[in-house]
């Protein structure tokens, strides 16, 4: 005679599957899945409030646990074909804009933080911890600008389908070359020939920013692009189609995590319709997000992915919790256009204005 199964329990946060007795839900990481929430509603005063703080400590108190392996992108990066010179020209311009631009916007959000810094430097603990993080804010706040230039190098490379990588890059560098010209131009301007290299600090600006701007753009340039597939026979990036997200719903977020089963199962036995029966409700934390790509131009088979977001609250070194998230690949293969349209059927099915 064979046992019958424990009956299982559902998550209050997640409504997933738990195993009776789990210390912690594995989809979501609430603690002690198998108690019920506390009824907020009938306390008052300050129990409401240690209720409340107690229930919001239970949210993503568990260890990251994935239930499927993670599995290799099956996307194939493209081969490398040169750009033409005016193809080079334009992606040039929009990569030295943003460039100019970036370095203009790094050099006064700096400005703007030197000067919190110096109200809130009074006492000595303070100063202490501004020269600690100031390297950091020096680099990190360029790097952020020389970022947006390599957004926008990227951006015109898949408008003209750009597969130039190195080219990309060299256009990168160049336009972190601009963003730090327009930096110390500006410094110069707001100090003055006299002095704005009469001390340590302004070296330090601009020796710091400099590699800051460079690892922003140059890093970022092409790479990004390079994850993108591409369709070989007409020379262009696939249409991207995401969904398991509802309409309006700006914040990141999918399916939620407990139809991950089901979801994978329905790509590897090709019962795709199914897909659409599982409705898109709302999860901001924990989710699962599908992504399909396909050649409006031809009949080159396309790719689709599912990965899985989940979200915890991690202690830091001084006890501090952090909400932090990780991403895991479950799921990538080549699909032909007959899966790609059941795809596609289902994802009308459930947002309309992604399909």
């Amino acid at each position: 005679m064979t046992a019958n199964k424990p009956a299982q329990l559902v998550c209050p946060s997640c409504a997933d599957e738990v195993a009776p007795g789990a210390e912690f839900c594995p989809a979501c990481g609430f603690s002690e899945p198998g108690k019920p929430p506390a009824d907020l509603a009938a306390l008052e005063g300050q129990p409401r409030v240690q209720a409340a703080a107690l229930e919001a400590l239970r949210k993503g108190a568990g260890p990251f646990s994935f239930r499927f392996e993670e599995v290799k992108t099956a996307i194939a990066r493209p081969a490398r074909v040169p750009n033409s010179t005016g193809v080079n020209f334009n992606i040039a311009a929009a990569g030295l804009l943003a460039g100019a631009l970036g370095g203009l916007a790094a050099y006064f959000l700096l400005v703007l933080l030197a000067l919190l810094a110096l109200a809130v430097s009074r006492s000595a603990f303070f100063s202490l911890m501004v020269m600690i993080i100031a390297p950091f804010v020096l680099f990190l706040v360029p790097f952020g600008g020389g970022w947006l230039a390599g957004a926008a190098i990227n951006k015109r490379g898949m408008a003209f389908n750009s597969t130039d990588w190195d080219n990309l890059r060299r256009i990168g560098a160049l336009s972190a070359l601009a963003a730090f010209g327009v930096f110390a131009l500006t410094h110069y301007l707001r100090m003055g020939p006299a002095e704005w290299l009469d001390s340590w600090v302004d070296w330090a600006w601009l020796l710091v920013a400099l590699p800051g701007f460079l690892f922003g753009a140059w890093g970022s340039s092409g790479e990004e692009l390079a994850k993108e597939p591409y369709c070989e026979t007409c020379r262009k990036y696939m249409r991207k189609t995401e969904f398991g997200r509802p309409v309006g719903m700006q914040a990141p977020g999918g399916f939620p995590i407990r139809f991950e089963p089901r979801l994978l199962e329905a790509l590897k036995s090709g019962r795709l319709a199914a897909i659409a029966e599982l409705g898109a409700d709302w999860v901001a934390e924990n989710f699962v997000t599908l992504t399909f790509w396909d050649c409006e131009g031809c009949e080159e088979d396309g790719y689709v992915n599912l990965q899985t977001t989940q979200t915890r609250n991690v202690r830091d070194n001084k006890g501090n919790l952090n909400l932090t998230s990780q991403t895991r690949l479950v799921f990538s293969q080549r699909i032909g256009k007959e899966a790609i349209s059941a795809l596609r059927e289902a994802a009308r099915a459930l947002i309309p204005a992604a399909a």
